[in-house]
């Protein structure tokens, strides 16, 4: 170490390697005859002679070194310190516990792993002094500090906004708990949409609009948001929702998925023959279903395409998947249906195709209400395309009766008619008529310059893909609709003063696969005040598509787990989906 620290002072000879020159005089010493075998003395000897105040700092700074290397015999307490177990407050203990208490709710473990044999023999080999709590200790402890730490994470996020849409929903447990959802949704000022669980609420008591209303206004005072930060309610068409809307005032919306698989519903039972085939499909799923013998006989088949998929009632895309599944084996099942009814069946097929591709596209996560007035334009496009429809114009005709009962006020209303212009991938192109149209972009002018003074909404007057087999005759696809409209010139005239909204309707329409937000980030400097009311207004869901989602989440967490209790599962829940 010595002979590092007088090396500072020094620099080799290139010429010959046993000689070396001071930094400070440049005098030349030699440091032997050996070029292997040479030592430091006297370099050091130079210094003590020639650079003296050198030679003192030389000795003081390998003084500190040396005390610096000195080792001292470690304590026996520390020894057997390392070899202890943890306390249950030790920093090392405690993120330990916390790990485990995320793992059960992400991975939706019961609590009553920690008593499992192979589960404490595991967490005794990797972590020999951490003591596993008590099954007991994990819900009442552990996931009451986990949960309060996420959730004042997710209050700080809550706080950096003023504007929400709440979406709500009720469901019922297996062990018959009814729990109320609730779902906030904003963008940010980075226009990035953002949503949270508020929360997964007990519901005890009846579902009466007053009960709903006094819990949903207590969820939301819990998170510090009041009504006047409530852009919009979004909620089921149940009359207790509806009245919950009414009472608090708040401006609300239906879910447009409900609404559409109403539509759909009405369609299939409109037709007696149709519902036949609906019927007698259902029955030969349900021999599969319920028959070893049957389903190891179509074992060869299932390998190919998955046994024959039965029908949820809830979900009117499941009946879609059961008939698309037969007809693509008709030469397995060909004499349980006449030939006239595999051709009915075939043009069923193609009249909800376009549907089932709608409600797909309505379930992603990123897609926001201004997709609805454009997906009721190419659904009523994609039907009256449909000319060989004979058997099933009952079906046809009743599904354009009851898009146009339940549908025709979407376009006339203000939240939905202003999130369409304001995508630009949609604008003023799906409009049923230039009424409409004119009429929505003369109130986003009157926003445009209303946008400092106003910051609520009137309402006055990509989920994974499914591999499916199309066939190539198919030339009514819901996104041959979506071309249509977008080749063919607009005929609105545009009846506005401002150059900001003229500009924007005469630019391109973005590709239908691309992020609206990102144009508006992009363009929020030229067009501020269009830019706040996108941020606005493509806030919005089509539906309670994520308060379902969350659902599915606490009925796994529920599911077999009938002693669960409901704060716990609201709890669960909010951890797992953070």
């Amino acid at each position: 170490m010595a002979s590092a620290v007088v090396w500072k002072y020094f620099t080799v000879e290139n010429a010959d390697k046993t000689k070396v020159k001071c930094n400070l005089c440049q005098l030349v010493l030699s440091r032997g005859k050996n070029k292997n075998d040479c030592g430091a003395s006297s370099m050091r000897k130079h210094l003590s002679v020639k650079h003296y105040e050198t030679f003192q700092s030389l000795c003081a700074q390998e003084s500190e070194d040396k005390a610096g290397l000195k080792t001292c015999q470690p304590a026996i307490t520390d020894v057997f310190a390392a070899t202890c177990p943890w306390p249950q407050d030790h920093p090392q203990a405690k993120a330990v516990t916390r790990q485990i208490m995320e793992m059960i709710a992400i991975d939706m473990q019961p609590f009553s792993i920690v008593e499992d044999e192979g589960f404490r023999r595991f967490c005794a080999l990797a972590a020999p002094q951490y003591n596993l709590p008590s099954q007991c200790r994990m819900p009442e402890k552990v996931l009451e500090d986990l949960h309060e730490k996420i959730r004042l994470h997710v209050y700080k996020e809550v706080e950096k906004t003023d504007q929400f849409v709440t979406s709500l929903d009720i469901w019922t447990s297996k062990a018959i708990d009814s729990y109320l959802g609730v779902i906030a949704h904003w963008v940010t000022e980075d226009y990035v949409h953002q949503q949270f669980v508020l929360a997964v609420a007990s519901l005890t008591s009846n579902h009466t609009a007053a009960n709903i209303q006094c819990l949903l206004l207590g969820v939301l005072e819990k998170w510090n948001i009041t009504c006047d930060k409530i852009q919009l309610l979004l909620r089921n068409g149940g009359s207790n929702m509806v009245k919950v809307a009414t009472d608090t005032k708040l401006p609300d919306a239906t879910c447009f998925l409900h609404s559409l698989h109403l539509v759909v519903k009405e369609g299939l039972l409109s037709q007696r023959a149709v519902s036949d085939i609906v019927s007698t499909s259902k029955r030969i799923v349900s021999h599969f279903q319920h028959s070893p013998t049957a389903k190891n006989w179509f074992k060869d088949i299932q390998a190919e395409i998955g046994l024959v998929q039965h029908e949820e009632p809830t979900r009117w895309n499941t009946c879609l998947y059961m008939l698309e599944h037969l007809g693509e084996h008709e030469h397995d099942f060909g004499h349980n249906l006449t030939a006239h009814q595999w051709q009915l069946l075939e043009k069923i097929i193609r009249i909800l195709q376009p549907f089932e591709e709608a409600t797909r596209l309505c379930n992603a996560d990123s897609v926001s209400i201004s997709f609805v007035i454009p997906t009721i334009k190419m659904l009523t496009m994609s039907l009256n395309s449909i000319e060989n429809d004979s058997g099933v114009e009952t079906m046809k005709e009743t599904l354009l009766h009851e898009m146009d009962q339940r549908f025709s006020y979407y376009a006339k209303n203000p939240i939905y008619s202003m999130a369409t212009l304001l995508d630009p991938r949609f604008k003023n192109k799906f409009f049923p008529s230039d009424a409409l149209a004119k009429k929505a972009i003369s109130d986003l002018a009157e926003l445009k310059d209303a946008t400092a003074q106003n910051n609520t909404l009137s309402t006055e007057g990509e989920s994974p893909k499914r591999k499916r087999i199309r066939k190539d005759t198919d030339t009514n696809s819901f996104w041959d609709a979506y071309d249509v409209c977008t080749s063919t010139p607009s005929e609105t005239r545009l009846e506005v003063a401002e150059e900001i909204i003229q500009r924007y309707f005469v630019e391109p329409l973005m590709k239908r696969d691309e992020c609206p937000l990102s144009f508006w980030k992009t363009n929020n400097t030229c067009c501020p005040e269009l830019a706040k009311l996108a941020q606005k207004y493509l806030t919005l869901p089509p539906g309670t598509v994520a308060t379902k989602r969350i659902f599915k989440v606490s009925s796994r967490l529920t599911e077999n787990r009938y002693h669960l209790f409901p704060e716990k599962v609201d709890k669960l829940t909010f951890i797992r989906v953070k």
